[in-house]
């Protein structure tokens, strides 16, 4: 699971599971890692930590809020050509009924999850290398029962939104292998937020070793679908052919078409 020599850049990769993927990659091998987040503070915590341990990867950070075009295309200008993307960006809204959400915070997780992944999208593609890999961080929420979601309406419809835009960046760019996955349950500031309880946790090592894998060679089959952090990887590859040659793990309406 080398990525060796790869210019490697991460969104949301100032804390929680962007962080660790950094280190992650760091690990890997990656001759660079371009680190975007907002926080400054939060960035240079990155960097220390990363270059503590792994001394030799070249460490970039750019303070920027993805739903800002300008910012983007700076970013995208200063950075330059990249052979990996991972997007971990996301938002969640206060928990709430729908007559009690804030309309602002409710839109601002299709703002980060939405507008801000096509802006990423429209300023990075033009700069990709030969055979580039993006991977976009979606959540399993977007395929529970909607009785489960009542008080995630922004982040689960954001998410759900996010599955289809990256198939359709698939089918636009076939020379580049773009996958969303679903990252694990990690105790983050937004799992915090969304006041969930009793959930079997997952430790954020799982979701950024499983980025790796999903950038090598044997992870070719599931472009453009949506997979787990959670299944084994050796199940997966069993069922290579099956998933590559199919609709399975794409967003989709179950049952369509439908004839009485």
């Amino acid at each position: 699971m080398s990525v060796s020599g790869k210019k490697v850049l991460v969104t949301g990769g100032s804390s929680g599971i962007g962080r660790e993927t950094v280190k992650t990659f760091a690990a890997a091998g990656a001759a660079s890692i371009a680190v975007i987040a907002r926080r400054q503070d939060l960035l240079n915590e990155t960097k220390k930590i990363v270059n503590n341990e792994f001394k030799d990867v070249g460490i970039t950070l750019h303070s920027v809020d993805i739903t800002n075009v300008e910012q983007v295309r700076t970013a995208a200008q200063k950075i330059g050509p990249w052979d990996i993307r991972v997007l971990n960006a996301g938002y969640m809204s206060t928990p709430a009924r729908i007559e009690d959400d804030d309309l602002e915070e409710w839109w601002r997780g299709f703002e980060i999850s939405i507008n801000g992944q096509f802006m990423i999208a429209q300023a990075f593609m033009p700069s990709r290398n030969e055979g580039a890999k993006v991977i976009g961080t979606s959540t399993s929420a977007i395929s529970m029962d909607a009785s489960l979601q009542t008080s995630y309406s922004s982040y689960v419809t954001s998410k759900f939104g996010l599955v289809k835009f990256y198939e359709v960046l698939a089918a636009k760019y076939p020379d580049t292998h773009v996958v969303t996955f679903h990252p694990g349950i990690v105790e983050t500031d937004m799992f915090v937020k969304s006041e969930m309880t009793g959930m079997p946790m997952d430790k954020a090592t799982l979701p950024s070793h499983f980025a790796v894998w999903l950038v090598s060679l044997e992870a070719a089959f599931p472009r453009g679908k949506f997979v787990s952090t959670n299944w084994d990887v050796n199940e997966l590859k069993v069922r290579a052919k099956e998933i590559q040659d199919s609709s399975i793990l794409t967003s989709n309406i179950l049952g369509w078409p439908f004839k009485p």
